[in-house]
């Protein structure tokens, strides 16, 4: 008897301690997690939520800038093909508008001459009516930076693009190739809060387009 009362300790006292380790573990991984976290917030503060950008950072971010603005026209061709589903088109739609922070910036298009002979809203992008519509594919090397980004007063980098092209269902009169097209855009770098799981962060990002 007093041998069955001696073993029936022993596994109390195991299940004790196996319970207490286990709480310890928990508690173990969950510190763990929490470290992990914060020390992934405190590397996207100092890669991302720096006052300044170094030049490195900004050639980055151009080179960002330009495969927005290629995916831009990539969006606009599935929104203005009528025999894409609607799903589709409604996505594509909700990506354009998630490229710009404002509505009200216009792209400009030039002549060759590097006059400009038209200035299209952003908000027309969304009518079905637009003349960039009629721009073939755009390749993001083929973008230009033509003005490179520089630091206004309020933080904000300002940038300009520019892609040449043939716009399509035109034709030439064989005098200055009247066809062929520039779209310049100006394009933005600025801080933009993001919620990164419990935080929320203020890091740089790209949009196309100024804010007026």
């Amino acid at each position: 008897m007093s041998r069955l009362f001696k073993i029936s300790g022993l596994i109390l006292l195991y299940f004790l301690t196996c319970g207490k380790s286990c709480d310890n573990q928990e508690q173990f991984d969950a510190t763990t997690e929490q470290q992990r976290v914060k020390t992934g917030t405190d590397s996207l503060h100092t890669a991302f939520g720096s006052d300044t950008l170094s030049p490195t950072a900004l050639q980055a971010f151009s080179v960002t800038a330009k495969v927005k603005f290629s995916d831009l026209f990539d969006y606009m061709r599935i929104l203005n093909d009528s025999n894409a589903a609607e799903p589709f088109r409604d996505k594509a739609e909700v990506m354009i508008h998630s490229l710009f922070q404002s509505e009200n910036s216009v792209f400009q298009l030039m002549n060759p001459d590097n006059s400009v002979c038209e200035e299209v809203p952003v908000k027309q992008l969304f009518s079905g009516k637009t003349s960039l519509a009629g721009f073939g594919p755009v390749v993001s090397d083929s973008i230009r930076i033509v003005v490179a980004p520089d630091r206004l007063g309020n933080g904000t980098y300002i940038g300009k693009l520019s892609y040449r092209n043939i716009r399509q269902g035109t034709k030439s009169t064989g005098t200055a190739n009247p066809e062929r097209c520039s779209v310049n855009l100006e394009f933005l770098i600025t801080k933009h809060d993001k919620i990164f799981g419990p935080d929320t962060l203020s890091i740089w990002e790209v949009f196309l387009g100024r804010k007026e």
